[in-house]
């Protein structure tokens, strides 16, 4: 699994094939260590979308209000902006979280074996002229 910097966050591939939260997560069954760091990883995610949304919602709110003619409430503007700061450092840390998780999925894969090709050489040694294979 590869991860990959974009702007607002980060993609996760395997092969050329995008990773959404669940599949990686699924993934990572084989590894238990790595798919507990992913789902709490996953849940932090969720955490912050929740707040960010909530957040959003609220700015979203008094604008519509203010455009309707209406009064904007000065304490539902704080809130909004306070939910979408809060919604960054948790987006952050599910993303720590998670490149984490990738790593120690990635490191605890077998590695595959590729066996060197045998060589023939024609060497000077000591007793005259001679043939080294190394395999």
């Amino acid at each position: 699994i590869t991860v990959t910097k974009t702007f607002g966050g980060y993609h996760f591939y395997q092969g050329s094939e995008i990773l959404r939260w669940n599949q990686l997560l699924s993934k990572m069954e084989s590894n238990e260590d790595a798919y507990w760091q992913m789902n709490s990883a996953r849940n932090s995610k969720v955490l912050a979308d929740v707040v960010g949304g909530l957040g959003g919602f609220a700015l979203g709110w008094i604008v519509g209000t203010a455009l309707a003619g209406g009064e904007a409430s000065g304490i539902l503007v704080i809130v909004g902006v306070g939910l979408i700061v809060t919604s960054i450092p948790i987006t952050q840390s599910s993303y720590r979280k998670a490149k984490h998780a990738v790593r120690m999925y990635n490191n605890g894969l077998p590695t595959s074996y590729i066996r060197p090709k045998a060589e023939l050489k024609l060497a000077a040694t000591s007793n005259g002229l001679g043939l080294i294979w190394n395999f």
